[in-house]
């Protein structure tokens, strides 16, 4: 039997494992009932949150993060086999192939761009391929999520960066901003994926003729997330010490607790949202590094390699030498597809909304809370959510 595991970036042949450790697959548990949590907490399904042991849309039974890989029942866990420069290496091959065979198969590229780090790799591949000709580069600034200092609208210095960075590739960039209205569009018109991908939906729906290539995933596969802290934070690490260094990228809102509890990266799923979904719309081109990263060999790696994103520093520079050292500046996507909880009048979302899927096995409780939040005036961004998620459900089990 070829070995099966859990890609991370879909659901898609998704496995599960029950209370006694063996394989149940996604299409076997359509009669299972569901985790009570998964009302509450639609927007990381199928999972509760990202620390897998916490559960998953079916009650007692979790998801296996991509650390692990099945040969019938019998677990096998990746090696930590790669040293950080090799890591590099091999990452950086994988993506300047896909990236060089990307350009060669597609006419119309749009390059998602906030002007972080992430986007920064992707623009130095196109860069390195003297291909700016070749692709339209969009930037959007969110007014949908909770005013915050580090939004691109409030943030004079990546403001004023990104248009250093438009004069460098000799492009006008596409400029969107994202509203209520796009969010109620999506929740309206689109499916779960669509809703919780709000703002790429968006690109989707001004620019339907392109391949939209976003920087997703790019936190965990170029090592700035804090789950990469955790596996290097210890009691006795210079942690505060090299947060006295202001430059440092990730040293930006950092609001990491010494004191919580680590999560160990076998129990950390990477996984954001189902892609498959999207069919060739959307091409996220640094999920490839997910199964990859998790072969580091942690002692390889350093606080400092984390906490100032060395590599993505080193995928640019090999692209473009030091060109882009000014373009650099702190981590901070919140114009993203970030939550945000709002209250919405029902009148302005579709009676189908409201339509709760009597074929899939509810939780009587979280049913009831669905039931009791939908009878007011006014609904919540979370339970509109949670009832995209159970239609979707339903849709995937037919």
């Amino acid at each position: 039997m070829q070995k099966i595991f859990n890609t991370e970036t879909g659901i898609i042949n998704l496995i599960f494992l029950n209370q006694s450790r063996q394989i149940v697959k996604f299409s076997d548990l359509k009669n299972h009932t569901l985790n009570e949590q998964i009302y509450y907490k639609p927007s990381m399904f199928p999972y509760i949150s990202r620390v897998t042991n916490e559960g998953s849309v079916y009650e007692n039974h979790t998801i296996p993060s991509g650390q692990y890989s099945f040969r019938e029942n019998s677990p096998d866990k990746l090696k930590q086999k790669f040293s950080l420069e090799k890591y590099i290496d091999n990452f950086y091959f994988q993506l300047n192939n896909h990236l060089e065979t990307l350009l060669k198969t597609n006419k119309k590229i749009l390059l998602s761009f906030s002007g972080g780090i992430d986007s920064l790799v992707l623009l130095s591949f196109f860069d390195k391929f003297n291909a700016f000709d070749k692709i339209e580069i969009v930037n959007y600034e969110n007014y949908f999520v909770e005013n915050h200092p580090d939004l691109l609208r409030n943030n004079f210095e990546k403001k004023t960066k990104l248009k250093e960075i438009e004069k460098y590739t000799k492009k006008t960039f596409n400029k969107i901003k994202i509203t209520d209205n796009d969010w109620l569009f999506c929740a309206n018109h689109g499916n779960y994926t669509d809703l919780k991908s709000y703002c790429l939906s968006t690109l989707i729906k001004n620019f339907p003729n392109f391949i939209i290539v976003s920087g997703l995933f790019g936190d965990k596969t170029l090592l700035h997330d804090s789950i990469w802290l955790d596996q290097k934070v210890s009691d006795n690490c210079n942690f505060n010490d090299l947060l006295q260094n202001k430059s440092l990228y990730m040293n930006n809102f950092l609001d990491y607790n010494l004191d919580k509890e680590k999560i160990q990266l076998e129990n950390y799923t990477f996984y954001m949202r189902n892609f498959n979904d999207y069919g060739l719309k959307i091409d996220n081109p640094l999920s490839i590094g997910l199964r990859l990263c998790r072969q580091i060999d942690l002692s390889t790696v350093s606080l400092l390699n984390i906490l100032d994103a060395d590599v993505a520093r080193e995928i640019i520079y090999r692209n473009v030498n030091k060109n882009y050292n000014n373009f650099i500046s702190h981590q901070g996507n919140l114009d993203g597809d970030n939550f945000c909880k709002k209250m919405f009048p029902k009148i302005k979302l579709n009676s189908s909304i409201f339509e709760i899927p009597k074929d899939i096995k509810h939780n009587k409780f979280g049913l009831n809370w669905v039931l009791d939040s939908i009878n007011n005036d006014k609904v919540d961004t979370n339970i509109i959510t949670s009832l995209k998620m159970l239609q979707y459900l339903s849709a995937l089990q037919k």
